[in-house]
């Protein structure tokens, strides 16, 4: 029964590491996704689920830059992790304002998994430390509020 268990164990582990689509194949895709959903949340009026940060940054005239981190273990564990969290130019307290942003952030994607996708035609995707760097500029279409382009 334990040499069973452990070749089991053995299994979803190989599974996990050599089956299904490297995520980085499908970057851009993701990339946008996430960038737009959380200008998307940004503007919906709701602070105490996401900062205005869309709005903010064009009243602060600053750029807002963060790093979002999806790392996937084997057995199913997702974790996200929000890093290098930058307001610039960092001006009558702005990084202060902005802080919570990371743990919204964090919060919005744990309760919004769909935003990665899960299977590309039946094949899994896998993301290990799968990093997208997220940044939004006073500078962006003034209409939309979305990413810049190509970052």
């Amino acid at each position: 029964m334990k040499k069973t268990k452990n070749l089991i164990k053995c299994a979803e582990m190989l599974a996990y590491k050599y089956a299904g689509f490297n995520a980085e194949e499908f970057r851009p895709e993701i990339e946008a996704n996430i960038k737009t959903a959380l200008s998307n949340a940004s503007m919906q009026n709701k602070p105490q689920m996401m900062l205005p940060f869309v709005q903010m940054i064009k009243q602060d005239h600053t750029t807002l830059t963060f790093d979002v981190t999806r790392d996937d273990k084997w057995g199913g564990r997702k974790s996200i992790t929000v890093s290098n969290f930058s307001v610039v130019p960092n001006e009558n307290n702005a990084y202060e304002r902005y802080l919570p942003l990371a743990t919204q952030v964090k919060d919005y994607i744990e309760k919004n998994w769909e935003l990665y996708p899960n299977q590309r035609n039946g094949v899994p995707l896998e993301y290990h430390n799968f990093t997208i760097q997220c940044r939004y500029s006073s500078e962006d279409d003034s209409s939309s509020g979305a990413p810049i382009a190509g970052n």
